[in-house]
């Protein structure tokens, strides 16, 4: 896998400060799935080109995985996909911050770079390809590679070699790059999470509000997962909540199809808090607050006077920080960063506890840790838990094997929830009463179950 950039603004061999790599040295840097070797096939006084070549060791890229025949020949390993983004942020993560101790003058020069990608994925074509970069103020050369040029009659593959020109700061370059690469391939190599949205802020914030496809930008980017879109649009948008013009359902895949028509999230917020209101809870704790899109909510209640998150994901964390500042100001919400897995002291003292999506996110055989951790330890006076019914999911159009989204562990039917719940209470000194949110239907129930529990008889 390999990505070249070129300059002729002289002198050329200033780019090896820009980059922080010497033009006379190879450097190799580990990246976990093979190694980045960065080095310079030309370093004159009026052209150099700096080498980004990824070697890919197969079975690292796989372990762990069940399916390792398929991925060990995949072709991800000679086209430049989302690994090349990674190893930019890596091996050039100074260069992309926009800074250079020793030439601080050329950070904001713009310079006349050349970019080459020899085996580009563009699922979209070179319409797509253009329609990405010439509003940036590329100039655009793609060249389509045939399957195999020993039989022409196989055609095309979504392959291109592909060279971009412009007069443009070289930190620029990089951020454009990051974020279309992948977006042009239409996949990653590693899982998308919310972590993914801070992403996109960080490299896109200065171009992307103002580019004429950043609706389709940030829905291939965040793979269409409808959660994350909402809020990288009103994060990059600022004030545009939606996509202008979102494409038709039909268009989707099938994960961002889902819940959309249903506005879940909303529902089940909206039930959550009513349910706490009426228990007459004061003091309240997300566990798995995510970005905070729940205390969010809460905050705007009075009834409330703690609010409480916590959350693995550091990044989440950092999201709802910023939804957040002014009630973290007060100190009437706080923020943890810490696992539901683990025996936290920190959990203790609440009236209730909520559990929103979340049980299904953790696997199976560490279910009765979160059991422990949650109705053994932190023991609030109540616990509000949802988590998708499966026996519903036919009605988004998915198949039996298929699963809401790619990271639940599980999905429970109304029965195996029920069956949890009652042994669960049974076993804590908790009772329980399950109800649903959402638009039930006469055979498969609600979309989302909900248990809430309450101490005492």
């Amino acid at each position: 896998m390999l990505l070249t950039i070129t300059t002729t603004y002289q002198p050329a061999t200033d780019l090896g400060y820009l980059l922080h790599k010497h033009p006379a040295r190879v450097q190799r840097f580990g990246l976990g799935w093979g190694d980045a070797v960065v080095f310079y096939p030309e370093a004159t006084e009026s052209r150099c080109t700096v080498a980004l070549l990824l070697e890919i060791n197969p079975v690292a890229l796989v372990r762990g995985r069940e399916h390792q025949l398929s991925a060990y020949v995949s072709p991800q390993a000679y086209t430049v996909n989302s690994m090349m983004s990674t190893a930019l942020t890596e091996v050039f993560r100074t260069a992309m911050a926009g800074r250079c101790e020793k030439r601080p003058e050329l950070v904001n020069t713009p310079l006349p770079l050349e970019t080459y990608m020899p085996t580009l994925p563009c699922r979209g074509g070179e319409s797509l390809l253009r329609e990405l970069f010439e509003p940036l103020g590329y100039t655009v050369e793609a060249h389509e590679i045939p399957l195999d040029e020993q039989f022409p009659e196989w055609g095309a593959s979504r392959l291109y070699r592909v060279r971009l020109r412009h007069t443009i700061r070289l930190y620029e370059l990089l951020r454009h790059l990051y974020i279309l690469i992948p977006v042009l391939d239409g996949a990653k190599h590693y899982y998308i999470s919310e972590a993914e949205v801070d992403k996109l802020i960080r490299q896109g914030q200065e171009w992307l509000p103002d580019h004429p496809a950043r609706e389709r930008i940030i829905l291939r980017y965040l793979n269409y997962r409808p959660t994350l879109v909402e809020q990288a649009l009103a994060s990059i948008l600022r004030d545009e909540a939606t996509p202008e013009e979102p494409p038709a359902d039909d268009e989707l895949p099938f994960e961002a199809r889902l819940e959309r028509p249903l506005s879940l999230q909303e529902q089940r917020i909206g039930a959550i808090t009513a349910t706490l209101k009426s228990l007459g809870a004061r003091r309240v704790i997300d566990l798995g607050c995510g970005e905070g899109a729940l205390l969010t909510a809460l905050a705007r209640e009075r009834a409330f006077e703690q609010l409480t998150g916590l959350d693995v994901s550091l990044t989440a964390l950092r999201i709802a920080e910023r939804k957040l500042k002014a009630e973290l100001a007060k100190g009437r919400v706080r923020l943890l960063h810490g696992s539901l897995l683990y025996l936290d002291d920190r959990m203790q003292g609440y009236d209730a506890a909520v559990l929103m999506e979340v049980v299904e996110h953790i696997e199976p055989t560490r279910l009765e840790m979160l059991e422990q951790v949650v109705f053994g330890h932190a023991q609030p006076r109540a616990v509000l838990l949802t988590t998708p019914n499966r026996e519903y999911n036919p009605l988004f159009g998915l198949q039996p094997d298929q699963r809401r989204h790619p990271d639940h562990q599980f999905e429970w039917t109304r029965a195996e929830f029920e069956a949890w719940a009652q042994r669960v209470a049974e076993r804590y000194g908790y009772r329980v009463r399950l109800s649903g949110v959402g638009d039930a239907h006469p055979e498969y129930g609600y979309p989302t179950q909900m248990a809430v529990f309450e101490r005492g008889a």
